[in-house]
């Protein structure tokens, strides 16, 4: 089974612009983000936007020897759907980078359970009910669910 992490960034956020750019210890956010997901064994892509203010985060992808897929900045379930199409993935864990203390031991537990359990519509969350502190959130689905997800979805809040 072919199985990638996609994490989204971008570096338009209202709240905090470029807050995945802030530096910590010598590292951006975004770079401890990479350093921690590692820890999971699993390949990692960058799904940002076509901005060109995320040109940066396409070299920072690149100076990471990351694949980096560039999609719609509104559309965030078409960039991983295109991002997930791109790489041939059967199935993929969602994060988001501006999550520097996420657990790749921890999403490495989940791929676990999810191979165990593996059928097609099998959706693995550890934010169904929260038991983690918030930055630690990751989603595991397989193609079948996010082309159902592209397919289906038309409101702009779930796009």
């Amino acid at each position: 089974m072919n199985i990638a992490i996609i994490s989204q960034a971008r570096t338009t956020s209202s709240r905090l612009p470029q807050k995945v750019l802030l530096q910590a210890k010598g590292k951006t956010v975004l770079e401890h983000h990479i350093d921690r997901l590692a820890a999971a064994d699993l390949p990692i892509i960058l799904a940002t936007t076509t901005n060109q203010t995320d040109d940066v985060l396409a070299d920072l992808a690149q100076q990471n020897k990351l694949p980096c897929f560039r999609g719609s900045e509104d559309d965030v379930l078409s960039r991983y759907y295109f991002a997930a199409i791109a790489h041939n993935l059967d199935a993929f864990v969602r994060v988001t980078s501006d999550c520097p203390l996420i657990d790749g031991n921890l999403i490495a537990e989940g791929l676990e359970v999810y191979k165990k359990k593996f059928t097609p519509q099998l959706y693995l969350s550890n934010t169904i009910e929260r038991t983690f502190a918030r930055g630690f959130d990751f989603e595991i689905c397989s193609m079948q669910l996010l082309k159902e997800a592209f397919e289906n979805a038309t409101l702009p809040y779930d796009r």
